[in-house]
């Protein structure tokens, strides 16, 4: 896994069969919880990162460290590397400290604690398991359509984590995939060109999703197809109607959305899913507008 650009966290559990090479940072990385997400973050004492292999920064770089409390500067997350670190180790928070386990060798994957007193999870097949579900899931007739059209231009308003912090953000040129469901099946099935998305996302801004006529406990799967897709991640993701991109202004909403779909990239060999495009006009900290943002 390689790590690199404008970037600064990913959330959960993260698994990397080989190396982790984060050299091309140009500071900290957070793995576990995050300021920008979903919310769906693992137990404070879990392991955040399993690395099967070794990790690589720069002398003098910020690591990448595990987080999943509220206080970044020591936290009770772990990670777990089964080599050794190139370079300053991964850390637990901000402390530099408390690095996370080195050399455990095949544990590494193979007792991944997932916290609040489960037991060991072991890794070492999920890429087999990964496999044959997204195999099944291909081979699925679907049971809805698909289309690509442009978005609406307007602004978006996101919360940021821990949620006192509201943002408004001019949001123009975006794509718009919808997919349009039968409004019966359990389980709803659609297709998407992965490479005419790649081609109408070079032309957009970013790219937003919007599921509709999906009954109520569905779930979703969307297969993907194409070896090489690129796209930016857009600000809108509408279910039924209902504009749930934020966790915390629809936090129900958001969570059976968020657990009831599932993209399935079965053909891909490169995956590039980028940062979307916008401009702040203007920013709330605590119910107080802050200067400088939108001519505030």
């Amino acid at each position: 896994m390689t790590i690199g650009g404008a970037v600064s966290e990913t959330e959960g559990l993260t698994i990397v069969r080989g190396d982790l090479d984060a050299t091309g940072l140009p500071g900290g990385f957070a793995f576990g919880r995050v300021g920008m997400g979903s919310g769906q973050w693992t137990y404070p004492d879990a392991d955040t990162l399993a690395v099967g292999g070794d990790t690589r920064t720069r002398a003098g770089q910020t690591p990448p460290f595990v987080n999943s409390g509220e206080n970044i500067a020591n936290v009770p997350a772990n990670g777990r590397v089964g080599g050794v670190a190139h370079g300053p180790e991964i850390t637990r928070g901000l402390n530099p400290g408390s690095a996370v386990q080195y050399g455990l060798g095949a544990a590494a994957l193979t007792s991944v604690d997932p916290g609040n007193g489960g037991a060991p999870l072991d890794f070492t097949g999920f890429n087999t398991r990964v496999e044959d579900l997204s195999a099944a899931l291909a081979d699925l007739q679907r049971t809805g359509t698909t289309t690509l059209a442009n978005g609406a231009d307007g602004e978006i308003t996101t919360t940021w984590y821990p949620g006192n912090t509201v943002s408004t953000v001019e949001v123009r040129e975006e794509l718009l995939v919808t997919f349009h469901g039968d409004g019966s099946s359990a389980l709803q099935v659609f297709d998407l060109d992965g490479a005419e998305l790649t081609t109408q996302a070079h032309d957009h801004s970013g790219v937003s999703f919007a599921f509709e006529n999906i009954p109520a406990g569905a779930s979703i799967a969307v297969n993907v197809t194409g070896e090489e897709i690129a796209f930016r991640q857009g600000w809108r993701t509408l279910f039924n109607g209902v504009d749930v991109h934020d966790p915390f202004a629809t936090p129900g909403e958001f969570a059976r959305a968020a657990t009831s779909v599932l993209f399935n990239y079965g053909t891909a060999t490169k995956l590039s899913i980028m940062g979307g495009m916008g401009t702040e006009v203007s920013r709330t900290v605590d119910g107080s507008a802050q200067s400088g943002i939108g001519g505030a």
